[in-house]
């Protein structure tokens, strides 16, 4: 992977940030007209928010690669519900490099669709099992390994669909950190589902990323930009039907 901002020596602090809550309803109604999963629009937005990111830290976006190491569920259906990972990894490049943001959901469609029907998933979970079992400096190059293939890590996880509750107490929010493992993966994205909303949540070195909350208010924006244009086309749809009449 190429040099980012999200990449380097890491200092003494790590950070937090997280950003509002988005309807899951409005980003399933986007998805619907791509054919596309929640997932796809979510990393699409990702990939927008990390976009105007680098733009706002001066990188040059032509012909520039951001890769992601993400999980991909290997579980088989009549294991669902078992306790135990059952998880690959890839790397997926993420589509910085596309201003328009409908493009950037059908490139992250197509490319998450690659990496769901290759072997690479099944040979890093192969590997990640191997080396866990060795000694340290064994895992030590697994995770050099990653580190120097991609900047971030990306999670996604459906959480509970109703309100937790904690010593009688409700909970309104949940939040999970990815791990960036290494010496160099300085930042883990984590998205995750609950009541309703997602929520994505940012994890960096905080010498590497020193202002993580722009970019979850960016991914924010880049969702609620999505959802506006979505609303915009079906308007429009319905004002130009046959036999409609415009209201006056």
């Amino acid at each position: 992977a190429p040099p980012s901002p999200m990449k380097g020596e890491f200092g003494a602090r790590q950070a937090v940030a997280w950003s509002s809550g988005v309807e899951l309803s409005d980003i399933k109604d986007v998805a619907w007209p791509f054919h596309a999963t929640v997932n796809d629009v979510l990393v699409a937005c990702v990939a927008g928010a990390l976009r105007r990111y680098l733009k706002h830290r001066g990188i040059d976006l032509k012909h520039r690669t951001l890769r992601a190491v993400v999980p991909v569920n290997l579980r088989p259906a009549e294991h669902r519900g078992q306790l135990g990972n059952e998880f690959g990894l890839a790397l997926l490049a993420l589509p910085i490099e596309e201003d328009n943001p409908v493009q950037r959901v059908t490139l992250t469609q197509e490319r998450m669709a690659q990496l769901k029907h290759s072997t690479e998933p099944l040979a890093m979970q192969w590997l990640c099992k191997l080396f866990g079992h060795g000694p340290k400096p064994l895992q030590d190059q697994i995770q050099a390994l990653l580190g120097s293939k991609a900047s971030v890590v990306l999670s996604n996880l459906a959480g509970p669909r109703l309100r937790l509750y904690l010593a009688g107490r409700a909970g309104d929010r949940l939040m999970f950190w990815a791990p960036h493992p290494g010496d160099t993966l300085g930042m883990g994205l984590s998205l995750l589902s609950y009541r309703g909303q997602i929520t994505l949540g940012v994890m960096a070195d905080a010498q590497l990323v020193p202002d993580l909350q722009w970019i979850a208010d960016a991914f924010v924006h880049e969702l609620e930009a999505l959802i506006a244009r979505y609303h915009s086309a079906v308007n429009r749809r319905e004002h130009t039907a046959p036999g409609h009449s415009p209201a006056r």
